[in-house]
């Protein structure tokens, strides 16, 4: 599958909290054409008006609400064994946080490819106080809309096709933020996550009093080749980087 749904991957609390932030009067909003580059240099609104129109939190304001939402949202991740287990995480690039009012879309396009291998999109207010402003993903020939509650989020591969429908009324506010996986071959990745699912609902043995009981012991066995796994991923990517 190139896609993950979580339903409320954050509680109820950071979800009040998120919405608290979000109603701020001075948060630092600035035009969509803070993420768009153009030989190394970002582009204004009017040059990305044809395919972008909504708003952003600058990621260069001294200010402390991008860092308390992204906080939230990977604790979260950090927790969540579903978006764990099919992300495979490396690292993820600090949130950027949007905003589409009435009238705002994202025309259809690819995530730049040198962001990571997986896009999320966190959703932060709810579908009912907005109309239209569906995630759109192309998977495989089939088009599926998303629009999901706070604290809800969807995982996809950086490279699907995709568009944000245009918002009719009220506005959409969504965090997304990409990530790099251990696993950007497919079927290591396929290998790795089906290893740690069957660990996860194997009884595990928090100790072993020999070798030869941890011998018996399933999930041990796949622990070892789990870790084995990430071992070579390991030397692979020194080598990659030497």
């Amino acid at each position: 599958m190139d896609y993950q749904i979580i339903e409320r991957l954050l509680n109820a609390e950071d979800i009040e909290r998120v919405k608290e932030i979000m109603n701020r009067d001075d948060l630092p909003w600035q035009g969509g054409g803070l993420s768009v580059y153009e030989d190394g240099k970002r582009l204004n609104d009017e040059k990305v008006a044809h395919f972008k129109v909504n708003k952003q939190l600058d990621p260069e304001a001294d200010d402390d609400a991008q860092s308390e939402i992204g906080s939230m949202i990977f604790q979260a991740t950090d927790k969540c064994f579903d978006w764990n287990n099919f992300v495979c995480p490396n690292e993820s690039r600090p949130p950027l946080i949007t905003r589409t009012e009435e009238g705002g879309f994202y025309r259809v396009h690819h995530d730049a490819s040198n962001v990571g291998h997986f896009s999320t999109t966190v959703f932060l207010n709810e579908p009912y106080e907005y109309d239209g402003g569906e995630l759109c993903l192309d998977l495989n020939g089939d088009i599926k809309l998303i629009k999901m509650p706070a604290g809800s989020c969807v995982t996809y591969r950086t490279g699907i096709p995709h568009c944000v429908n245009p918002v009719t009324c009220g506005h959409r506010d969504v965090a997304v933020f990409w990530t790099s996986t251990w696993f950007p071959d497919p079927h290591e990745w396929r290998i790795y996550r089906g290893i740690r699912r069957a660990i996860h609902f194997l009884p595990n043995k928090t100790e072993h009093l020999s070798l030869d009981e941890s011998r018996d012991d399933p999930c041990f066995i796949l622990l070892t080749v789990m870790h084995d796994m990430e071992r070579k991923t390991f030397v692979r990517g020194r080598n990659d980087n030497s």
